[in-house]
């Protein structure tokens, strides 16, 4: 776990493990035997709608995913570029195995242009919003930001994948298999400011495509090499890294691409077209983050900004209905993931457009989480989906405080140390990685859409429930810390043996010792 020694690379172990099963056919199909005639529609087809998809469909569910693009996967398609991440092979597989499974998927739909979210509401027993933070931050206050070839990180990446999924389609069809290359990187200078995965993919993505030089500014110093006193385990270790991106720029144009303490001051345009950038005018940083005297031009036929997410984007609610948060994400409580203030109680959000841009082993437990709320919704309180939200265990590690709010089972970053050095016990759950059901109040079934809620579940999903599923009557107001478990009483029969067995010894001992005198 990197705590003593290089962690484990479970990555490669479970693809290991999961490849294997493909290879043997272990992976098939597992549609519901029955179906409980409950409509759930899932808008967008990212990691965390297709798992909330998989599991409600699992469920006996009948579930449609809307997805605006022309395929499905959502950033595994289009934001993920094909080194990390093989369409063919890994996506397109499992988006043929959901569509065996009986989910109906529809393609070119957005939700705002196509078909009302009010109106997708009303039809349906439920509503997911899992369609991610596609959100940018914009660069504001920048000269000549308005100049032609200053794109954003996401437009970059997908126009190049659709390029590439368009050129391998013709390619299996008996076509030439060659595409156009929207953004011509061939024989440019490529400057990507930012310094986050989607900025390493750019810059990947570029070295692939030809550019003549890449370079990749970040305002943050240069990791040291030990893990820091302000991320200990299990924080994530804030330490010097070499990227799948930076190892390909160090052996082709022969250096790092990154360039740290760098801030951008100006956009220049270029002497041969002044409608298109022509170079980037910097300054250096001090370790104060101050500003050092001077300035750089940094010339650049193509300038990629991949500065990160603010939360989704207005297509699905363009009116502004949906209530946010204060990092404008849709909000919804984590661990129950009903939209507050939503003026239907059918609506529910899961994933980065919840929490704002994550992993996608998040999104994917995000997902199946929101699952198992939206089942026991339907169903009248009883689920036999399992839970993956261990919130009770450690609340601090899953939410933030809110401004101008005291919330006493939130536990500021500064007083982590100070109550892990006066705690005695160690945590039955988070830290030994078990899972605890976080007790909450279970959401009424919507008795217009859902039906009957006391009515029997008219399926089978193949497994029991398993332990972590709450029932109603553990149902608190508040997620309680796990309490330990009383020490059980020593039987009387095995305290006698144990005594015999000390005496026997004792004789034994004895007599040893007199047979050596």
């Amino acid at each position: 776990m990197g705590i003593n020694e290089d962690p484990v690379a479970i990555k490669s172990i479970e693809l290991a493990i999961i490849e294997h099963g493909f290879t043997k056919g272990w992976i098939q199909p597992q549609p519901p035997q029955q179906r409980t005639g409950r409509r759930v529609v899932i808008i967008g087809s990212g990691p965390a709608g297709l798992a909330c998809a998989q599991q409600l469909n699992r469920a006996g569910h009948l579930v449609t995913v809307l997805e605006r693009a022309n395929r499905g996967g959502g950033l595994l398609m289009y934001g993920i570029p094909n080194m990390k991440l093989d369409k063919t092979s890994k996506v397109m597989r499992r988006m043929k195995l959901l569509e065996k499974e009986g989910i109906d998927f529809k393609y070119n739909t957005e939700v705002g242009r196509d078909v009302a979210l009010g109106d997708l509401c009303k039809q349906n027993a439920a509503v997911v919003l899992a369609t991610g933070a596609t959100k940018w931050r914009e660069m504001r206050n920048i000269e000549g930001q308005h100049l032609r070839n200053i794109v954003q990180a996401m437009d970059f990446l997908c126009e190049v994948q659709k390029d590439i999924c368009e050129a391998d389609t013709a390619h299996a069809a008996g076509g030439s298999g060659t595409g156009k290359n929207p953004y011509e990187v061939r024989g440019r200078r490529v400057i990507v400011i930012g310094g986050g995965d989607t900025a390493a993919d750019c810059v990947a993505t570029s070295l692939r495509l030809g550019a003549q030089s890449v370079l990749q500014f970040s305002r943050r110093d240069e990791a040291p090499t030990e893990r820091p006193k302000h991320t200990p385990w299990p924080c994530w270790a804030d330490t010097y890294r070499v990227d799948y991106a930076h190892a390909e720029g160090m052996a082709v144009p022969g250096r790092d691409p990154r360039e740290y303490m760098v801030l951008t001051k100006a956009f220049k345009p270029s002497a041969h077209d002044p409608e298109c950038v022509g170079a980037v005018v910097a300054c250096q940083l001090a370790k104060t983050g101050h500003e050092m005297e001077g300035v750089v031009e940094y010339p650049a036929e193509l300038v990629i900004l991949a500065m990160g997410f603010t939360g989704p984007d207005d297509a699905v609610d363009p009116q502004g209905i949906l209530r946010r948060d204060q990092h404008s994400n849709f909000l919804a409580p984590y661990g129950e993931y009903m939209c507050d203030g939503s003026p239907w109680n059918t609506l529910f959000a899961c994933g980065d457009c919840r929490r704002g841009a994550s992993l996608v082993v998040t999104a994917i437990a995000e997902g199946r989480d929101c699952a198992a709320r939206i089942d026991a919704f339907l169903m009248g309180g009883e689920t036999v989906l399992p839970r993956t939200a261990p919130l009770a265990a450690n609340p601090s590690f899953f939410q933030l405080p809110k401004r101008g709010e005291e919330q006493t089972n939130i536990v500021k970053r500064h007083q982590r140390r100070r109550q892990q050095l006066q705690s005695k016990g160690v945590s039955e759950a988070f830290e030994r990685g078990l899972l605890v059901e976080p007790k909450l109040d279970e959401p009424e079934a919507e008795m217009d859409n859902a039906g009957s809620a006391s009515g029997s579940r008219p399926h089978t999903f193949g497994t029991s429930a398993p332990a972590a599923v709450a029932t109603p009557q553990q149902n608190t107001a508040a997620a309680a810390p796990p309490q330990a478990a009383p020490a059980a009483p020593v039987p009387p029969l095995f305290a006698a043996a144990l005594g015999g067995l000390a005496v026997v010894n004792l004789v034994l001992v004895g007599l040893l010792v007199r047979s050596r005198r």
